[in-house]
């Protein structure tokens, strides 16, 4: 198929899960761009019932963020948003750390439910900031390496000067 990538994603012959994969493949590498650390695609968590869900993508160490990802060609409803905040619930996952991302609109109610929200126009934003930031990420390897080198060297005199 030939065509620009709006016309790909709103073909009908691409299926519901295909898009979904697409929007979620395309967000894990917004926040890989953005410097967002261990993004990881696809997390399972088990909630105190014992009960699985899947969450689209995650990212942080200590402090995790979740997202979940709508490729929808129309606005995404409260039902979508409140059954994502109750997966965060049920995990005891404050739902200020979720995000929902959609290449549409939300719908009126969907906006206020406290989890953030990114509708296709924010998402093209982000995407052009990390676009743009993805020069400057150049030097993020230097500036680790010079930073884990400073804490190596200055455990290493502590612990001589304890001996």
């Amino acid at each position: 198929e030939t065509g620009t990538w709006g016309e790909i994603v709103g073909s009908r012959s691409m299926t519901r899960q295909k898009k979904g994969l697409s929007l979620e493949k395309r967000v894990v590498n917004l926040f890989e761009q953005l410097g967002k650390p261990n993004v990881k695609h696809n997390v399972l968590l088990r909630d105190r019932n014992g009960n699985v869900s899947q969450i689209d993508v995650r990212f942080g160490w200590i402090f995790h963020t979740y997202i979940e990802c709508k490729n929808h060609n129309s606005p995404v409803r409260l039902e979508e948003v409140a059954k994502f905040k109750e997966v965060l619930i049920q995990n005891r996952i404050p739902v200020n750390r979720g995000i929902i991302i959609t290449t549409s609109t939300f719908s009126p109610r969907a906006l206020h439910t406290g989890i953030r929200t990114i509708d296709g126009a924010q998402l093209l934003r982000l995407e052009h900031k990390a676009k743009l930031a993805r020069g400057s990420n150049r030097t993020r390897p230097i500036v680790i390496m010079t930073l884990l080198s400073a804490v190596v060297g200055a455990w290493a005199i502590k612990s001589t000067l304890w001996k």
